[in-house]
């Protein structure tokens, strides 16, 4: 290769660099002047397939991460027979969770970040006391009867 030819793409490279990075800005600039005006929270809620809502810190590399995650469990209170809901940290189970879930990126339906005044990131920040023992309206019935 000449020097002539050698400098030519020389040039060339130093073009598409230039070019990728003035993209880059632009893509960057869009974002921030259109960006969300919500205040985000650095957490996030993750939606299963399995129905399962997880809240945490999401990562996605090497693979999606929850750390000091939580979660709803709901259930039937014995004594009333209402239904309450209730948002627990993972690492209070009982197999001893370090509250840390690793995830399978197929189950994932969706996820969305969560707003600084949320009330579950109040929870896990430890402003509020964990929701519990808190009822759910009644559930209607979808059965459909037949007519004799």
């Amino acid at each position: 290769m000449s020097k002539a030819e050698s400098s030519r793409l020389v040039y060339f490279i130093i073009l598409v660099v230039a070019i990728l990075l003035l993209i880059a800005l632009g893509v960057f600039i869009g974002r921030m002047v259109s960006g969300d005006k919500v205040a985000t929270s650095k957490y996030s809620a993750v939606y299963l397939s399995s129905g399962d809502i997880y809240f945490g810190e999401l990562s996605w590399f090497p693979w999606p991460l929850i750390k000091n995650a939580w979660y709803i469990d709901a259930g039937v209170n014995p004594q009333t027979q209402t239904q309450e809901v209730n948002l627990l940290p993972l690492s209070s189970v009982f197999w001893g969770s370090t509250g840390n879930i690793k995830l399978n990126p197929k189950e994932i339906i969706f996820t969305t970040k969560l707003r600084s005044d949320s009330q579950v990131v109040s929870i896990i920040e430890g402003d509020q006391p964990p929701v519990q023992a808190n009822q759910l309206p009644p559930t209607i019935d979808t059965q459909v009867e037949e007519e004799e």
